[in-house]
């Protein structure tokens, strides 16, 4: 025992009265264990170091020099510790232990950066062939800059009063995510240009900022196939430029690609307040000829934007009044926000009973009659041609602006939004951009005062807002 530790008294273990055979067996197997039990506490208790060991804890150490500090643990110089070098050291520990954890941090964000950019490599590559096999023209190149914003806008025309206030354009087609299918084109009656490939990004926000537009309602086009290419633009967008433009979830209106409800609940849902509103609903398309508002290919979207608070924008056809009036009783909940000539004859009718209507007038301003030839933005088919247009006709669209629509937006203040429904790759252009611009301010600048805020931009916030 005394080779284990200093002891001041021995152990010895006794089993009085213990001779039968089978307390032997049971001492064989348990006395080894109880015998280094009572060995560990007894020199726990009773332990003791002789010089030139000193006791630390459960230990004994050696102390030649008598400092009651154990040599092991004395720095080089003399009998102290240094205590720069110790602080140092644990200093660096530190550093070392922190670093590390950023390198870590950076090599998983590298590694996911990797992985998203080889994701989206492989994404666009299938969505190419596609759209290849759908007739689509796929460059792969980006379109250049077209919009400078250090040349500000210049008046051509010196109509007054004039509007000089903020704006937002409550109708804006944005490009698409993809290159449009020459097939799809004509099923959908739409011709849209695509984004980076026919319209630089960019441009997109310069051409707001020239035309002093703080913000629009931006309608991407999500298809059943390339839906995840779709959202994406419309994150990476809000992304770079936030808040300039509110998303609205605009199905292609072609019954091949059309999302269904359920997949729109789901975008909805998998990119939570991304989007704020559903539509355009384009009730005079082909592929919704049939139909009326009220049909239940459409109530299934009022239901998903009445459970998460989003606007529904629809351009009805002439004939869907009844249906109109069925579905703003039904979903008093919904802010539905409508567009188009066809409704134009019933709107005071709608406002007038139903607190959650709202027009936005767009199209409309750039239209003569018939007699004229073509006119607006979609009976004329390219940027010279506009321009040519509203060059030659400028007193005469805002005469007939305010003719048509100045005593009905005064009538009803809180109702009305301003846009401009631009859509084709011509439309983008920094010069239709000012005349569009131009000629709306001269009609808001001729409403009363106390309106022209409210339809500049006023109404269109509140809506976004509620």
């Amino acid at each position: 025992m005394g080779g284990l530790c200093h002891r001041d008294r021995k152990i010895f273990i006794n089993y009085p009265g213990m001779r039968s055979r089978v307390i032997v067996r049971m001492i064989d197997r348990i006395g080894v264990m109880l015998v280094v039990f009572l060995v560990v506490v007894g020199c726990t208790e009773q332990l003791t170091c002789g010089k030139p060991y000193i006791k630390v804890g459960n230990s004994c150490c050696l102390d030649k020099n008598d400092n009651s500090i154990c040599d092991n643990n004395e720095g080089q110089k003399g009998d102290s510790i240094d205590v720069d070098k110790v602080a140092k050291k644990g200093t660096d520990n530190i550093v070392d232990e922190i670093t590390q954890k950023e390198v870590d941090k950076i090599t998983a964000e590298q590694t996911k950066k990797i992985t998203d950019d080889i994701t989206k490599q492989k994404t666009k590559e299938i969505t190419d062939k596609i759209l290849g096999s759908m007739g689509a023209t796929v460059t792969g190149g980006t379109a250049a800059k077209k919009c400078d914003p250090n040349i500000p806008t210049k008046r051509q025309f010196d109509s007054e009063p004039y509007y000089t206030g903020s704006l937002i354009d409550a109708h804006v087609h944005m490009p698409s995510a993809f290159p449009i299918p020459d097939s799809f084109a004509k099923q959908a009656e739409v011709e849209m240009p695509a984004f980076d490939q026919d319209v630089n990004r960019a441009d997109v926000i310069c051409l707001f900022d020239r035309e002093g537009i703080k913000s629009v309602v931006g309608f991407y086009l999500v298809a059943n196939l390339l839906t995840e290419q779709s959202v994406d633009t419309a994150e990476e967008m809000e992304k770079e430029y936030p808040g300039r433009i509110a998303p609205f979830l605009i199905s292609p209106h072609a019954s091949s690609i059309d999302l269904k409800p359920e997949d729109v609940e789901s975008i909805i849902v998998s990119n939570k307040g991304l989007f704020k509103g559903i539509g355009e609903i384009g009730m005079y398309k082909p592929a919704y000829k049939d139909m009326q508002p009220d049909d239940p290919k459409f109530t299934k979207l009022y239901d998903i934007a009445d459970k998460y608070d989003l606007v529904v924008m629809i351009h009805p056809d002439s004939d869907n009044k009844e249906a109109i009036k069925k579905i703003l009783k039904d979903y008093p909940d919904i802010n539905f926000l409508f567009h188009g000539p066809e409704s134009a004859p019933w709107l005071g009718e709608i406002f007038d009973n139903y607190p959650n209507a709202y027009y936005t007038l767009d199209t409309d301003l750039f239209q003569l009659d018939k007699e004229y030839g073509p006119t607006g933005i979609y009976g004329i088919e390219s940027k010279e041609e506009f321009i040519s247009f509203v060059e030659n006709n400028y007193d005469k669209l805002l005469e007939r602006n305010i003719k048509n629509w100045k005593e009905v937006v005064e009538k009803y203040p809180d109702r009305f939004t301003w846009g401009t429904d631009i859509a084709e790759e011509w439309q983008y252009d920094p010069e239709v951009g000012a005349l569009l611009e131009e000629g709306s301010r001269a009609f808001i600048g001729q409403l009363d005062p106390k309106v022209q805020e409210k339809f500049a931009y006023k109404n269109a916030e509140r809506l976004l807002t509620k």
